[in-house]
């Protein structure tokens, strides 16, 4: 990629999606957060959930489904998917609906947060939606559009979740008591909701203050392909040299880097 040996470019803020894609993929956290190479091949799954989440961030107070089509179709032709998720689209409407109708009052839609972590770096992210309820606890909700659920074990160790949950604690200053979060899977409706403990959220920054020293010590020529169980949907598999010949690879990686650069 770069024969240069140089340090990663200062990290000043880290999501939960760059923090991931560092441990899984040196390679793919190059070319996705330094060097800004868009993505190859197919996108259905990506967009098909970007395009429902808009629906639902547009449509909380919708009546309908046939009000919730109709907000989707003002955007449908922004998010290209193929024909095999168009029957999914009404079930996660229908589900969405009812679910909706169950939530109290919301104080935050797409909720931008970017907090102060440590050595001048701030963590960042985007949590779907926050609820507040009449008794003052508050609701963190991550819509999920897979059909892979995940159960309340799995979220006692999610990252991005234990992220969500910490920074509305520090952006409202409300107790971790106070605070439940989950995952919304419309293709299902269910809703997988638990209560982290302050233990649990100083554990999870502790490990995030030792990845974000470990990405600020990471020199360029450290980041290289790692073949793993999220390799078959990587957008950025086209460029690498695990699946296609390193002369191959070097070549797209240029020339993706020379319109990126034309852009600038």
């Amino acid at each position: 990629m770069n024969s240069e040996v140089s340090n990663i470019v200062k990290l000043t803020k880290l999501s939960n999606s760059g923090r991931e894609t560092f441990k899984q993929c040196g390679l793919k956290y190059l070319l996705e957060y330094e060097d800004k190479v868009p993505d190859m091949g197919d996108r259905s799954a990506l967009n098909f959930g970007s395009f429902i989440h808009r629906i639902f961030e547009e449509g909380t107070n919708a009546k309908s489904v046939e009000e919730l089509e109709a907000i989707g179709s003002k955007f449908r032709k922004e998010y290209p998917f193929d024909n095999s998720y168009n029957g999914k689209i009404k079930t996660c409407l229908k589900n969405f609906l009812r679910f909706n109708a169950s939530l109290q009052e919301t104080v935050g839609i797409e909720l931008v947060f970017t907090i102060p972590l440590v050595e001048n770096v701030a963590y960042n992210g985007i949590i779907d939606r926050v609820i507040k309820a009449k008794n003052g606890d508050y609701l963190v909700i991550d819509y999920k559009t897979s059909k892979h659920e995940k159960t309340k074990l799995d979220l006692y160790e999610d990252n991005q979740l234990r992220g969500y949950v910490h920074a509305l604690c520090v952006k409202y200053k409300v107790a971790i008591e106070k605070v439940q979060a989950c995952h919304y899977y419309p293709l299902t409706d269910n809703l997988v909701r638990i209560k982290y403990t302050g233990a649990q959220i100083r554990g999870f920054l502790k490990e995030l203050e030792k990845d974000v020293r470990k990405i600020q010590s990471a020199k360029k020529e450290d980041l290289t392909p790692n073949e793993n169980e999220f390799c078959n949907w990587c957008g950025k598999r086209y460029y690498c040299p695990i699946f296609s010949s390193p002369q191959d690879s070097r070549k797209r990686i240029e020339e993706a880097l020379l319109v990126v650069r034309s852009k600038k």
